[in-house]
C-alpha cells in the first residue's frame, strides 16, 4: 500500500495520510508548543496510534518515536546544529538512501519494509506489507520531520548572494535612480575624506619639519651668540688699560 501526505509537510498544522485511492488512511495533527514540538498520527475511529515528539531545547536533537505511548525507536541528529548527519533507529529497521532528496529505502534483517516515493510532488511511502501501516506511518512522519529541518539547515547555510540589485527582494523599480545617486554619492564623499586625509597627513608632516627646521636655527643662533661673547671677551682681555691723566695736564701737549 501507498501512504501519502495529503498536503506539504509542516510542523503546525492538521492534514492527512490518504492511500493510493485517495483515501484517508490517517489523521494528522502537529502542533508546537511552548514544551517542543509533536505529530500525532491518529487512526480513522479517533484514537492516537503514534506520534513523533521533540523537546524544546534537547539535550540532544532528536525526534522520538512512539506507538501509542511506548518509545519504539529514535531520529538523533549529531549536536551541531548545522549537521546533516542522523542516525535512525526503529524497531530494527534500516533506512538507507538520503532522506533530504525523499531517496531511501527501510529494510529489516529478513525483508524490504517500504520505499520512498512521491505522489504528485507529495512525500509518500510504498509499504510493501499492510501490517506494517501504522508503524511505517510512524517512521514516514518521523523522517519527513528530519527532511524539513534538514532542509531548512542547508537553506541556511547557503550564503545569499546577490549579483545585481535587481535581484535584491527589496529592491523596487521605482527606487532604483535614487539607489544609484546615493552610492555615486557615497563613493564621492569616500574619496573625499580619503583625499582630506591625505592631505591631513602631509600637513602634520611640513609642520613637524618646520618644527625641526626652527629648533636648528635657535640651537645656531645661539651657538653665533656665544662665539661672539667668547671673542669679546678674549679682545678685552688682550687690549691694555687706558691711561689716566693728572689734572692739570694737556691731554695735547
Amino acid at each position: 500500500m501507498r501512504l501519502i501526505l495529503e498536503n506539504a509537510f509542516t510542523w503546525d498544522g492538521i492534514y492527512g495520510l490518504l492511500d493510493e485511492s485517495g483515501k484517508k488512511r490517517f489523521a494528522i495533527e502537529a502542533n508546537i508548543t511552548d514544551g517542543g514540538r509533536r505529530i500525532d498520527i491518529i487512526s480513522m475511529d479517533g484514537k492516537i496510534v503514534g506520534s513523533v515528539r521533540q523537546k524544546r531545547f534537547p539535550l540532544r536533537r532528536e525526534y522520538n518515536l512512539y506507538a501509542r505511548d511506548l518509545k519504539m525507536g529514535e531520529i538523533e541528529r549529531q549536536v551541531s546544529l548545522s549537521s546533516q548527519k542522523y542516525t535512525i533507529s526503529f524497531k530494527g529497521w534500516l533506512v538507507s538512501g538520503n532522506v533530504l532528496d525523499w531517496d531511501f529505502r527501510i529494510v529489516s534483517t529478513q525483508d524490504d519494509i517500504a520505499m520512498s516515493s512521491l505522489e504528485g510532488g507529495r512525500l509518500a511511502l510504498d509499504i510493501f506489507d499492510e501490517r506494517n501501516a501504522i508503524f511505517g506511518a510512524i517512521l514516514l512522519m518521523g523522517i519527513a520531520g528530519l527532511a524539513y529541518d534538514l532542509q531548512d539547515t542547508k537553506t541556511e547555510e547557503e550564503p545569499k548572494q546577490i549579483k545585481d540589485e535587481k535581484d535584491d527582494p527589496d529592491y523596487m523599480p521605482e527606487n532604483a535612480n535614487n539607489l544609484t545617486s546615493f552610492k555615486e554619492a557615497a563613493e564621492t564623499t569616500q574619496e573625499i575624506i580619503k583625499g582630506a586625509v591625505k592631505i591631513g597627513k602631509k600637513t602634520v608632516e611640513a609642520s613637524k619639519k618646520t618644527y625641526e627646521a626652527g629648533e636648528k636655527a635657535v640651537e645656531l643662533g645661539k651657538k653665533f651668540v656665544d662665539t661672539v661673547n667668547e671673542k669679546v671677551e678674549d679682545f678685552l682681555e688682550d687690549s691694555p688699560p687706558p691711561s689716566k691723566h693728572e689734572d692739570g695736564d694737556d691731554a695735547d701737549a
